[in-house]
């Protein structure tokens, strides 16, 4: 018994050196797919979320130039994609990436823009408004919860 535990902990400890190796490259490799492709949309003009970037700069910094502001966010989030795949640069990556997301997130949060009022619950029409139920309705849905599903 002793002898298979030793066996499967060497296993084990192989594993965890080969991962410790291999994924973080993976991982690296994998923030810079997702910040250069996302960046490089922008940056030719075929991202979807665009009109979402110029709307919420409108709400927030309407003395900047909509155009100019999405093309230089995307050659950032380019620029950031790159440092993490160029092997010294993991801090000053991390440094931008946190910039990045500090500014991005809370704008993202922001119901000011076209686009995220379905984040919100609206839709095209305009704020999903909730009616209140007649009298009559709320006993049925009363007795619809309590209804058993055993068969007779």
């Amino acid at each position: 018994m002793k002898e298979i535990n030793t066996k499967l902990e060497n296993c084990d400890y192989k594993a965890i050196m080969w991962a410790r190796r291999i994924l973080p490259g993976f991982a690296r490799f994998a923030i810079f797919l997702v910040y250069f492709w996302f960046g490089i949309l922008k940056v030719i003009g075929l991202s979807p979320a665009s009109p979402l970037v110029a709307a919420l700069l409108a709400k927030t910094m309407p003395f900047i130039s909509p155009d100019a502001f999405v093309v230089a966010f995307g050659a950032i989030e380019v620029v950031i994609g790159l440092l993490f795949v160029i092997p010294k640069l993991e801090r000053l990556a991390i440094f931008a990436l946190i910039l990045h997301l500090i500014t991005t997130i809370p704008a993202a949060l922001l119901p000011a823009a076209p686009g995220l009022d379905r984040l919100h619950g609206a839709d095209a029409r305009g704020p999903v408004h909730h009616k209140e139920r007649p009298p009559h309705d709320r006993g049925h849905r009363r007795a619809r919860k309590s209804h058993s599903f055993a068969k007779d």
